[in-house]
Protein backbone atom coordinates (compact mmCIF):
# COMPACT_ATOMS: atom_id res chain seq x y z
CA UNK A 1 0.00 0.00 0.00
CA UNK A 2 3.16 2.50 0.45
CA UNK A 3 3.68 2.56 -2.87
CA UNK A 4 0.11 4.10 -3.77
CA UNK A 5 0.41 7.62 -2.03
CA UNK A 6 2.83 10.46 -1.73
CA UNK A 7 5.26 9.79 0.88
CA UNK A 8 4.70 5.98 1.14
CA UNK A 9 1.67 5.75 3.68
CA UNK A 10 3.26 8.91 5.74
CA UNK A 11 1.14 12.07 6.80
CA UNK A 12 -2.37 13.10 5.35
CA UNK A 13 -1.60 11.53 1.86
CA UNK A 14 -2.43 8.18 4.15
CA UNK A 15 -5.40 5.90 2.74
CA UNK A 16 -4.75 3.63 5.90
CA UNK A 17 -5.73 6.38 8.53
CA UNK A 18 -9.00 5.73 10.07
CA UNK A 19 -11.49 7.93 11.07
CA UNK A 20 -13.30 8.98 14.01
CA UNK A 21 -17.17 8.31 13.39
CA UNK A 22 -19.76 8.85 15.86
CA UNK A 23 -16.71 8.05 18.72
CA UNK A 24 -15.80 5.12 17.16
CA UNK A 25 -12.74 3.88 15.23
CA UNK A 26 -13.65 3.80 11.70
CA UNK A 27 -11.09 1.83 8.99
CA UNK A 28 -10.86 3.50 5.59
CA UNK A 29 -8.59 1.19 3.46
CA UNK A 30 -7.73 -1.26 5.74
CA UNK A 31 -4.03 -1.34 7.02
CA UNK A 32 -3.23 -3.59 10.13
CA UNK A 33 -0.23 -2.81 12.25
CA UNK A 34 1.18 -5.91 12.94
CA UNK A 35 0.40 -9.69 13.32
CA UNK A 36 1.91 -11.54 15.66
CA UNK A 37 4.55 -14.47 15.38
CA UNK A 38 4.85 -14.06 11.77
CA UNK A 39 6.75 -16.85 9.26
CA UNK A 40 7.44 -14.98 5.99
CA UNK A 41 9.61 -16.11 3.16
CA UNK A 42 10.58 -13.26 0.44
CA UNK A 43 12.35 -14.17 -2.76
CA UNK A 44 15.23 -12.31 -4.24
CA UNK A 45 14.45 -9.50 -7.15
CA UNK A 46 14.07 -11.86 -10.64
CA UNK A 47 14.12 -9.93 -13.50
CA UNK A 48 12.58 -6.89 -11.49
CA UNK A 49 9.84 -9.95 -9.84
CA UNK A 50 9.66 -10.50 -6.36
CA UNK A 51 7.57 -12.79 -4.37
CA UNK A 52 6.62 -13.16 -0.49
CA UNK A 53 4.44 -15.50 1.88
CA UNK A 54 3.12 -14.89 4.94
CA UNK A 55 1.32 -17.16 7.78
CA UNK A 56 0.43 -16.15 11.45
CA UNK A 57 -0.67 -19.52 13.23
CA UNK A 58 -2.84 -16.95 16.08
CA UNK A 59 -1.70 -20.18 18.49
CA UNK A 60 -5.82 -20.18 19.63
CA UNK A 61 -6.07 -16.32 21.11
CA UNK A 62 -6.06 -14.92 17.46
CA UNK A 63 -7.11 -15.86 13.70
CA UNK A 64 -4.58 -17.37 11.83
CA UNK A 65 -3.68 -14.79 9.26
CA UNK A 66 -2.00 -15.94 5.38
CA UNK A 67 -0.96 -13.14 3.18
CA UNK A 68 0.84 -13.47 -0.27
CA UNK A 69 2.25 -10.83 -2.16
CA UNK A 70 3.69 -9.94 -5.73
CA UNK A 71 6.10 -7.48 -6.89
CA UNK A 72 7.69 -5.63 -9.93
CA UNK A 73 9.93 -2.47 -9.74
CA UNK A 74 12.25 -1.83 -12.57
CA UNK A 75 13.47 1.60 -13.72
CA UNK A 76 10.73 4.24 -12.84
CA UNK A 77 7.54 2.09 -12.27
CA UNK A 78 6.76 -0.13 -9.51
CA UNK A 79 3.94 -2.12 -8.98
CA UNK A 80 2.63 -4.90 -6.61
CA UNK A 81 -0.55 -6.80 -6.10
CA UNK A 82 -1.40 -8.73 -2.43
CA UNK A 83 -3.81 -10.56 -0.86
CA UNK A 84 -4.48 -10.96 2.86
CA UNK A 85 -7.04 -13.30 5.14
CA UNK A 86 -7.66 -14.80 8.13
CA UNK A 87 -9.18 -18.69 9.12
CA UNK A 88 -11.09 -18.05 12.41
CA UNK A 89 -10.42 -19.66 15.30
CA UNK A 90 -14.18 -20.54 16.39
CA UNK A 91 -15.20 -21.44 12.93
CA UNK A 92 -12.39 -22.10 10.17
CA UNK A 93 -14.34 -19.88 8.51
CA UNK A 94 -12.86 -17.84 5.66
CA UNK A 95 -12.85 -13.81 6.90
CA UNK A 96 -11.70 -10.23 6.11
CA UNK A 97 -9.82 -10.75 3.07
CA UNK A 98 -8.31 -7.82 1.70
CA UNK A 99 -7.02 -7.48 -1.90
CA UNK A 100 -4.60 -4.73 -2.91
CA UNK A 101 -3.02 -3.57 -5.94
CA UNK A 102 -0.71 -0.43 -6.44
CA UNK A 103 1.26 0.84 -8.88
CA UNK A 104 3.89 4.32 -9.39
CA UNK A 105 5.12 5.55 -12.05
CA UNK A 106 8.36 8.45 -11.56
CA UNK A 107 8.35 10.64 -14.90
CA UNK A 108 11.05 12.64 -13.60
CA UNK A 109 8.85 15.87 -13.41
CA UNK A 110 6.41 14.31 -11.18
CA UNK A 111 5.85 10.46 -10.20
CA UNK A 112 2.08 9.04 -10.61
CA UNK A 113 0.63 7.08 -7.69
CA UNK A 114 -2.63 5.00 -7.15
CA UNK A 115 -4.47 1.74 -6.03
CA UNK A 116 -7.45 -0.47 -5.33
CA UNK A 117 -8.70 -2.01 -2.33
CA UNK A 118 -11.69 -4.57 -2.30
CA UNK A 119 -12.00 -6.16 1.16
CA UNK A 120 -14.88 -8.79 2.06
CA UNK A 121 -16.30 -10.37 5.03
CA UNK A 122 -15.25 -8.58 7.58
CA UNK A 123 -15.74 -9.53 11.07
CA UNK A 124 -14.34 -7.83 14.37
CA UNK A 125 -12.01 -9.18 16.48
CA UNK A 126 -9.78 -11.23 14.55
CA UNK A 127 -6.61 -10.67 16.35
CA UNK A 128 -4.29 -10.86 13.64
CA UNK A 129 -4.68 -9.73 9.62
CA UNK A 130 -5.63 -7.35 7.11
CA UNK A 131 -8.51 -6.01 9.90
CA UNK A 132 -7.33 -6.39 13.48
CA UNK A 133 -10.13 -3.67 14.88
CA UNK A 134 -13.15 -3.61 16.95
CA UNK A 135 -15.77 -1.48 15.13
CA UNK A 136 -17.75 -1.75 11.58
CA UNK A 137 -20.39 0.28 12.53
CA UNK A 138 -20.97 3.06 10.24
CA UNK A 139 -23.34 5.48 11.27
CA UNK A 140 -24.85 9.01 9.67
CA UNK A 141 -28.12 11.20 9.07
CA UNK A 142 -29.55 7.91 7.79
CA UNK A 143 -28.73 5.97 10.91
CA UNK A 144 -26.44 3.13 11.32
CA UNK A 145 -25.50 0.21 10.00
CA UNK A 146 -22.55 -2.83 10.51
CA UNK A 147 -20.45 -2.83 7.21
CA UNK A 148 -19.06 -6.07 5.88
CA UNK A 149 -17.36 -5.01 2.52
CA UNK A 150 -14.91 -2.17 2.18
CA UNK A 151 -14.06 -0.99 -1.08
CA UNK A 152 -11.85 1.95 -2.36
CA UNK A 153 -9.12 3.53 -4.89
CA UNK A 154 -6.80 6.39 -4.76
CA UNK A 155 -4.60 8.32 -6.91
CA UNK A 156 -2.03 11.02 -6.32
CA UNK A 157 1.05 12.81 -7.28
CA UNK A 158 4.58 13.90 -6.02
CA UNK A 159 5.80 16.76 -7.10
CA UNK A 160 9.26 18.12 -6.57
CA UNK A 161 10.66 21.47 -6.49
CA UNK A 162 14.34 22.10 -5.51
CA UNK A 163 14.06 21.25 -1.22
CA UNK A 164 10.44 20.99 -1.62
CA UNK A 165 8.56 17.36 -2.25
CA UNK A 166 4.90 18.51 -2.63
CA UNK A 167 1.86 15.35 -2.61
CA UNK A 168 -1.57 15.39 -3.62
CA UNK A 169 -4.19 12.61 -3.49
CA UNK A 170 -7.43 11.45 -2.99
CA UNK A 171 -8.41 8.46 -1.73
CA UNK A 172 -12.49 7.53 -1.50
CA UNK A 173 -14.11 3.80 -0.38
CA UNK A 174 -16.89 2.71 -0.03
CA UNK A 175 -19.18 0.99 3.08
CA UNK A 176 -21.54 -1.97 1.81
CA UNK A 177 -23.44 -4.17 4.30
CA UNK A 178 -25.67 -7.22 3.57
CA UNK A 179 -28.56 -5.67 4.05
CA UNK A 180 -28.17 -3.69 0.73
CA UNK A 181 -26.68 -0.04 3.02
CA UNK A 182 -23.92 1.70 1.96
CA UNK A 183 -22.24 4.89 2.57
CA UNK A 184 -18.77 6.59 1.18
CA UNK A 185 -16.44 8.86 2.48
CA UNK A 186 -13.64 10.66 0.86
CA UNK A 187 -10.11 12.30 1.56
CA UNK A 188 -8.31 15.04 -0.57
CA UNK A 189 -4.73 15.96 0.75
CA UNK A 190 -1.97 17.86 -0.11
CA UNK A 191 1.11 18.20 1.77
CA UNK A 192 4.94 19.33 1.28
CA UNK A 193 7.90 18.24 3.15
CA UNK A 194 11.06 20.17 3.10
CA UNK A 195 14.66 18.33 3.57
CA UNK A 196 17.00 19.85 5.94
CA UNK A 197 19.58 17.22 5.40
CA UNK A 198 19.80 13.36 4.18
CA UNK A 199 17.18 12.24 7.00
CA UNK A 200 15.49 15.60 8.55
CA UNK A 201 12.71 17.25 7.21
CA UNK A 202 9.85 19.53 8.20
CA UNK A 203 6.42 18.47 6.36
CA UNK A 204 2.82 20.22 6.59
CA UNK A 205 -0.17 18.94 5.36
CA UNK A 206 -4.22 19.42 4.70
CA UNK A 207 -6.61 17.73 4.28
CA UNK A 208 -10.77 17.78 3.67
CA UNK A 209 -13.41 14.83 3.75
CA UNK A 210 -15.51 14.14 1.05
CA UNK A 211 -18.52 11.84 0.67
CA UNK A 212 -21.90 10.86 2.23
CA UNK A 213 -19.86 10.18 5.91
CA UNK A 214 -17.97 13.91 5.81
CA UNK A 215 -20.08 16.17 8.07
CA UNK A 216 -20.30 12.61 10.27
CA UNK A 217 -16.69 12.11 11.22
CA UNK A 218 -14.26 13.81 13.39
CA UNK A 219 -11.82 14.82 11.70
CA UNK A 220 -13.83 16.34 8.33
CA UNK A 221 -10.64 18.97 7.98
CA UNK A 222 -7.50 18.11 9.40
CA UNK A 223 -3.96 20.15 9.55
CA UNK A 224 -0.41 18.87 10.39
CA UNK A 225 2.71 20.46 10.94
CA UNK A 226 6.01 18.86 12.17
CA UNK A 227 9.88 17.53 11.83
CA UNK A 228 11.01 14.57 11.14
CA UNK A 229 14.41 12.59 11.68
CA UNK A 230 15.39 9.39 10.43
CA UNK A 231 18.24 6.87 10.54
Amino acid sequence: MGMTNPFGNAAVNNPGTASTNAGRNLPFWLNAPRANNVIQYQTPKLGGFSAAAQLAPGEGTADRFHGVKLGYGTGPFNAAVAYEWNESRATGDKANTSLTVGANYNFGVLKLLGGVQRNADLATGAGNGSFIGANLIVTSGAGSFAADQINGYTLGVEIPSGPILWGINYTGVKYEAPSGASATLGKAAFAGRYGLSKNTFLYAGFSVSTGDLKTYITEERVVQAGLRMAW
